[in-house]
Protein backbone atom coordinates (compact mmCIF):
# COMPACT_ATOMS: atom_id res chain seq x y z
CA UNK A 1 0.00 0.00 0.00
CA UNK A 2 3.25 2.20 0.90
CA UNK A 3 4.12 1.66 -2.87
CA UNK A 4 1.29 2.36 -4.30
CA UNK A 5 1.06 6.05 -2.46
CA UNK A 6 4.41 6.67 -3.52
CA UNK A 7 3.79 6.38 -6.63
CA UNK A 8 0.65 8.41 -6.47
CA UNK A 9 2.81 11.05 -5.07
CA UNK A 10 5.33 11.23 -7.96
CA UNK A 11 2.91 11.10 -10.59
CA UNK A 12 1.13 14.06 -9.18
CA UNK A 13 4.32 16.03 -8.54
CA UNK A 14 4.86 15.16 -12.26
CA UNK A 15 1.82 16.40 -13.47
CA UNK A 16 2.24 19.64 -11.46
CA UNK A 17 5.60 20.21 -12.72
CA UNK A 18 4.16 20.26 -16.25
CA UNK A 19 0.87 22.19 -15.63
CA UNK A 20 3.29 24.85 -13.93
CA UNK A 21 5.88 24.55 -16.57
CA UNK A 22 2.94 25.12 -19.31
CA UNK A 23 1.43 27.88 -17.19
CA UNK A 24 4.51 29.53 -17.32
CA UNK A 25 5.04 29.48 -21.16
CA UNK A 26 1.43 30.87 -21.37
CA UNK A 27 2.43 33.71 -19.09
CA UNK A 28 5.62 33.92 -21.58
CA UNK A 29 4.22 34.17 -24.23
CA UNK A 30 1.32 36.49 -23.40
CA UNK A 31 3.54 39.32 -21.70
CA UNK A 32 6.60 39.03 -23.36
CA UNK A 33 7.17 41.70 -26.09
CA UNK A 34 7.81 39.65 -29.08
CA UNK A 35 10.45 42.06 -31.29
CA UNK A 36 11.65 42.45 -34.91
CA UNK A 37 13.91 44.62 -36.44
CA UNK A 38 14.56 45.68 -40.34
CA UNK A 39 17.25 46.62 -41.92
CA UNK A 40 18.21 48.30 -45.47
CA UNK A 41 21.63 48.99 -46.83
CA UNK A 42 21.86 50.34 -50.16
CA UNK A 43 24.94 51.08 -52.40
CA UNK A 44 25.53 49.52 -56.06
CA UNK A 45 22.79 46.68 -54.47
CA UNK A 46 20.24 46.62 -52.54
CA UNK A 47 20.48 44.11 -49.02
CA UNK A 48 17.37 43.53 -46.87
CA UNK A 49 17.24 41.77 -43.71
CA UNK A 50 14.25 41.26 -41.07
CA UNK A 51 14.34 39.63 -37.84
CA UNK A 52 12.02 38.11 -35.44
CA UNK A 53 12.74 37.13 -31.79
CA UNK A 54 11.42 36.78 -28.66
CA UNK A 55 12.79 38.54 -25.31
CA UNK A 56 15.06 36.02 -24.11
CA UNK A 57 15.89 34.94 -27.50
CA UNK A 58 14.86 31.86 -27.29
CA UNK A 59 13.61 31.48 -30.70
CA UNK A 60 14.97 33.89 -33.78
CA UNK A 61 13.81 33.74 -37.12
CA UNK A 62 15.65 35.81 -39.86
CA UNK A 63 15.35 36.04 -43.87
CA UNK A 64 18.46 38.16 -45.48
CA UNK A 65 17.56 39.15 -49.21
CA UNK A 66 20.96 40.36 -50.88
CA UNK A 67 21.81 40.49 -54.23
CA UNK A 68 18.79 38.59 -55.73
CA UNK A 69 19.34 36.09 -53.42
CA UNK A 70 16.67 34.87 -50.29
CA UNK A 71 17.99 32.92 -47.22
CA UNK A 72 16.67 32.18 -44.02
CA UNK A 73 17.38 30.70 -40.95
CA UNK A 74 15.63 29.80 -37.72
CA UNK A 75 17.46 29.17 -34.33
CA UNK A 76 15.88 27.95 -30.71
CA UNK A 77 17.07 27.65 -27.58
CA UNK A 78 20.14 29.95 -27.95
CA UNK A 79 21.19 28.36 -30.99
CA UNK A 80 21.28 24.91 -29.90
CA UNK A 81 18.74 23.79 -32.37
CA UNK A 82 19.81 25.41 -36.14
CA UNK A 83 17.87 25.61 -39.27
CA UNK A 84 19.41 27.32 -42.28
CA UNK A 85 18.60 27.59 -46.00
CA UNK A 86 20.58 27.26 -49.00
CA UNK A 87 21.99 23.85 -48.28
CA UNK A 88 22.80 21.77 -51.27
CA UNK A 89 20.03 18.79 -52.60
CA UNK A 90 21.34 15.35 -52.93
CA UNK A 91 21.58 14.13 -56.20
CA UNK A 92 19.01 12.47 -57.61
CA UNK A 93 20.29 9.04 -58.17
CA UNK A 94 17.61 7.71 -60.82
CA UNK A 95 18.21 10.58 -63.84
CA UNK A 96 21.53 9.70 -65.80
CA UNK A 97 23.84 11.79 -66.84
CA UNK A 98 24.16 14.31 -69.73
CA UNK A 99 24.44 12.98 -73.40
CA UNK A 100 23.81 9.26 -72.41
CA UNK A 101 19.95 9.20 -73.90
CA UNK A 102 19.49 7.46 -76.49
CA UNK A 103 17.83 9.21 -79.39
CA UNK A 104 16.01 6.08 -80.50
CA UNK A 105 12.38 7.08 -79.40
CA UNK A 106 9.55 4.40 -78.15
CA UNK A 107 7.79 4.37 -81.87
CA UNK A 108 11.01 3.36 -83.69
CA UNK A 109 11.68 0.68 -81.00
CA UNK A 110 8.25 -0.89 -81.83
CA UNK A 111 8.69 -1.09 -85.49
CA UNK A 112 11.39 -3.39 -85.05
CA UNK A 113 11.84 -7.24 -83.22
CA UNK A 114 14.45 -9.49 -81.85
CA UNK A 115 14.79 -12.90 -83.90
CA UNK A 116 16.27 -15.75 -82.42
CA UNK A 117 19.50 -15.40 -83.74
CA UNK A 118 20.12 -12.33 -81.57
CA UNK A 119 19.44 -9.54 -85.47
CA UNK A 120 17.08 -6.81 -85.45
CA UNK A 121 14.18 -7.57 -87.64
CA UNK A 122 11.40 -5.21 -88.85
CA UNK A 123 8.09 -6.31 -87.80
CA UNK A 124 5.79 -7.28 -90.49
CA UNK A 125 1.97 -6.25 -90.00
CA UNK A 126 -0.42 -8.60 -88.48
CA UNK A 127 -3.20 -9.86 -91.31
CA UNK A 128 -5.52 -9.68 -88.19
CA UNK A 129 -5.00 -6.23 -87.63
CA UNK A 130 -5.29 -5.66 -91.66
CA UNK A 131 -8.60 -7.05 -90.96
CA UNK A 132 -9.58 -4.91 -88.30
CA UNK A 133 -8.57 -1.76 -90.02
CA UNK A 134 -10.64 -2.96 -93.27
CA UNK A 135 -13.78 -3.52 -91.16
CA UNK A 136 -13.48 -0.15 -89.16
CA UNK A 137 -13.37 2.05 -92.59
CA UNK A 138 -16.26 -0.48 -93.39
CA UNK A 139 -18.29 0.97 -90.64
CA UNK A 140 -17.36 4.06 -91.34
CA UNK A 141 -18.65 4.17 -94.85
CA UNK A 142 -21.44 2.50 -93.54
CA UNK A 143 -22.80 5.53 -91.39
CA UNK A 144 -21.74 7.93 -93.61
CA UNK A 145 -24.43 6.53 -96.34
CA UNK A 146 -26.75 6.03 -93.50
CA UNK A 147 -26.52 9.80 -92.21
CA UNK A 148 -26.69 10.94 -96.00
CA UNK A 149 -30.04 9.22 -96.08
CA UNK A 150 -31.52 10.50 -92.77
CA UNK A 151 -30.70 14.20 -94.09
CA UNK A 152 -32.55 14.16 -97.10
CA UNK A 153 -35.82 12.20 -95.63
CA UNK A 154 -35.46 15.10 -93.28
CA UNK A 155 -35.56 17.57 -96.43
CA UNK A 156 -38.30 16.20 -98.04
CA UNK A 157 -40.71 16.81 -94.79
CA UNK A 158 -43.55 19.03 -95.02
CA UNK A 159 -44.63 20.52 -91.61
CA UNK A 160 -47.77 22.83 -91.44
CA UNK A 161 -47.79 26.39 -90.32
CA UNK A 162 -49.16 26.87 -86.73
CA UNK A 163 -50.71 29.66 -85.99
CA UNK A 164 -49.64 31.41 -82.69
CA UNK A 165 -52.53 31.36 -79.58
CA UNK A 166 -53.34 34.65 -78.49
CA UNK A 167 -53.60 35.10 -74.62
CA UNK A 168 -56.68 36.41 -73.19
CA UNK A 169 -55.30 39.13 -71.19
CA UNK A 170 -52.85 41.70 -71.94
CA UNK A 171 -49.10 41.62 -71.41
CA UNK A 172 -48.36 45.21 -71.42
CA UNK A 173 -50.32 45.38 -67.85
CA UNK A 174 -47.60 44.84 -65.03
CA UNK A 175 -48.68 41.42 -63.16
CA UNK A 176 -47.38 40.81 -59.20
CA UNK A 177 -48.11 37.14 -60.03
CA UNK A 178 -45.18 34.75 -61.11
CA UNK A 179 -45.67 31.50 -62.72
CA UNK A 180 -45.89 29.60 -59.25
CA UNK A 181 -48.50 31.52 -58.05
CA UNK A 182 -46.24 33.47 -55.85
CA UNK A 183 -45.42 37.63 -55.75
CA UNK A 184 -42.75 38.68 -58.01
CA UNK A 185 -41.83 41.93 -55.46
CA UNK A 186 -42.13 40.54 -51.86
CA UNK A 187 -40.52 37.01 -52.48
CA UNK A 188 -37.91 38.18 -54.24
CA UNK A 189 -34.33 37.41 -52.99
CA UNK A 190 -32.02 40.85 -53.15
CA UNK A 191 -28.70 40.36 -55.31
CA UNK A 192 -25.41 40.50 -53.75
CA UNK A 193 -24.68 44.43 -54.55
CA UNK A 194 -28.21 45.00 -52.65
CA UNK A 195 -27.30 42.73 -49.61
CA UNK A 196 -23.44 44.69 -49.74
CA UNK A 197 -25.41 47.90 -49.27
CA UNK A 198 -27.62 47.15 -46.92
CA UNK A 199 -24.72 45.84 -44.86
CA UNK A 200 -22.79 48.89 -45.10
CA UNK A 201 -26.33 51.37 -44.29
CA UNK A 202 -27.03 49.05 -41.37
CA UNK A 203 -26.28 50.82 -37.69
CA UNK A 204 -25.15 47.13 -35.95
CA UNK A 205 -22.36 46.99 -38.96
CA UNK A 206 -21.64 50.58 -38.41
CA UNK A 207 -20.98 49.64 -34.59
CA UNK A 208 -18.85 47.11 -35.49
CA UNK A 209 -16.70 48.50 -37.80
CA UNK A 210 -16.30 51.34 -35.20
CA UNK A 211 -14.71 48.68 -32.88
CA UNK A 212 -12.62 47.15 -35.04
CA UNK A 213 -10.88 50.29 -36.32
CA UNK A 214 -10.54 50.92 -32.98
CA UNK A 215 -9.07 48.17 -32.07
CA UNK A 216 -6.73 48.02 -35.08
CA UNK A 217 -5.16 51.56 -34.77
CA UNK A 218 -4.51 50.57 -30.96
CA UNK A 219 -2.48 47.61 -32.44
CA UNK A 220 -0.93 49.29 -34.79
CA UNK A 221 0.57 51.72 -32.61
CA UNK A 222 1.70 49.28 -30.65
CA UNK A 223 3.71 47.88 -33.41
CA UNK A 224 4.95 51.15 -35.17
CA UNK A 225 8.58 50.43 -35.25
CA UNK A 226 11.03 53.56 -34.59
CA UNK A 227 14.39 54.61 -36.35
CA UNK A 228 17.63 53.10 -34.55
CA UNK A 229 20.22 54.09 -37.31
CA UNK A 230 19.82 56.41 -40.73
CA UNK A 231 22.49 57.53 -42.51
CA UNK A 232 21.00 58.27 -45.77
CA UNK A 233 22.26 60.33 -48.97
CA UNK A 234 20.48 60.89 -52.08
CA UNK A 235 20.51 63.06 -55.68
CA UNK A 236 17.59 63.08 -57.72
CA UNK A 237 19.86 63.64 -60.93
CA UNK A 238 18.25 67.54 -60.20
CA UNK A 239 19.16 70.04 -57.81
CA UNK A 240 15.90 71.37 -57.96
CA UNK A 241 13.95 68.49 -57.03
CA UNK A 242 16.53 66.82 -54.65
CA UNK A 243 15.95 70.29 -52.82
CA UNK A 244 12.77 70.07 -52.32
CA UNK A 245 12.72 66.40 -51.34
CA UNK A 246 15.10 67.90 -48.42
CA UNK A 247 12.16 70.42 -47.63
CA UNK A 248 9.87 68.34 -47.72
CA UNK A 249 11.40 65.60 -45.09
CA UNK A 250 12.37 68.20 -43.22
CA UNK A 251 8.65 68.81 -42.02
CA UNK A 252 8.52 65.52 -39.93
CA UNK A 253 10.18 65.33 -36.49
CA UNK A 254 12.03 62.04 -37.10
CA UNK A 255 14.41 64.07 -39.43
CA UNK A 256 15.53 65.88 -36.19
CA UNK A 257 15.99 62.77 -34.22
CA UNK A 258 19.23 61.13 -32.49
CA UNK A 259 20.71 59.11 -35.02
CA UNK A 260 18.53 60.32 -37.85
CA UNK A 261 21.17 61.76 -40.75
CA UNK A 262 19.41 62.51 -44.38
CA UNK A 263 21.56 64.81 -46.79
CA UNK A 264 21.00 65.54 -50.31
CA UNK A 265 24.17 65.65 -53.23
CA UNK A 266 23.23 68.70 -55.36
CA UNK A 267 26.59 68.01 -57.67
CA UNK A 268 25.18 64.75 -59.29
CA UNK A 269 23.76 64.23 -62.79
CA UNK A 270 22.79 60.93 -61.76
CA UNK A 271 20.14 59.67 -59.69
CA UNK A 272 21.02 57.36 -56.95
CA UNK A 273 20.49 56.62 -53.12
CA UNK A 274 23.38 55.15 -50.72
CA UNK A 275 23.35 54.71 -46.53
CA UNK A 276 21.93 52.31 -44.46
CA UNK A 277 18.48 52.24 -42.42
CA UNK A 278 17.48 50.01 -38.97
CA UNK A 279 13.80 49.55 -38.32
CA UNK A 280 12.80 48.02 -34.62
CA UNK A 281 9.91 47.52 -33.05
CA UNK A 282 7.67 44.82 -30.50
CA UNK A 283 4.49 44.06 -29.46
CA UNK A 284 3.18 41.86 -26.63
CA UNK A 285 0.39 39.16 -28.02
CA UNK A 286 -1.72 40.21 -24.80
CA UNK A 287 -2.80 42.99 -26.47
CA UNK A 288 -3.60 41.13 -29.57
CA UNK A 289 -5.67 38.61 -27.33
CA UNK A 290 -7.35 41.23 -25.54
CA UNK A 291 -8.01 43.04 -29.02
CA UNK A 292 -9.05 39.11 -30.06
CA UNK A 293 -11.65 38.27 -27.11
CA UNK A 294 -13.51 42.04 -27.23
CA UNK A 295 -14.39 41.28 -31.13
CA UNK A 296 -15.36 37.79 -30.26
CA UNK A 297 -17.60 39.32 -26.97
CA UNK A 298 -19.29 42.08 -29.12
CA UNK A 299 -22.60 41.28 -30.68
CA UNK A 300 -22.20 43.64 -33.48
CA UNK A 301 -19.27 42.06 -34.41
CA UNK A 302 -20.62 38.62 -34.47
CA UNK A 303 -23.77 39.59 -36.33
CA UNK A 304 -21.64 41.51 -38.95
CA UNK A 305 -19.20 38.43 -39.44
CA UNK A 306 -22.57 36.52 -39.66
CA UNK A 307 -23.76 38.48 -42.83
CA UNK A 308 -20.38 38.54 -44.33
CA UNK A 309 -20.45 34.99 -44.85
CA UNK A 310 -23.82 34.86 -45.98
CA UNK A 311 -23.14 37.42 -48.88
Amino acid sequence: MYIVFLILKILAAILIALAVILLCMIVYLLFAPVGYRADAAADEDISLSFDVFDFFRLLKASVLYNKGDISYSIKALFGLIKLRSGEEASPDPIAGEEGTESDTSFEEISEYSITDDGSDKKKQPDKHEEAVFDTDFESKADNRSIRDDVIKASDSLEVDYIEPIEPDYDITEPSDITSDGGSSTDDREPGRIEKILNLINDNSSKRAASVLLAGGLNILKRVMPHIRHADITFSTGEPDTTGQLIGAAAVFPVMYSRGVKVSGDFSSERAYINGDLSLQGSIALCHVAMFLLRVVANRDCRRLYKRVRSI
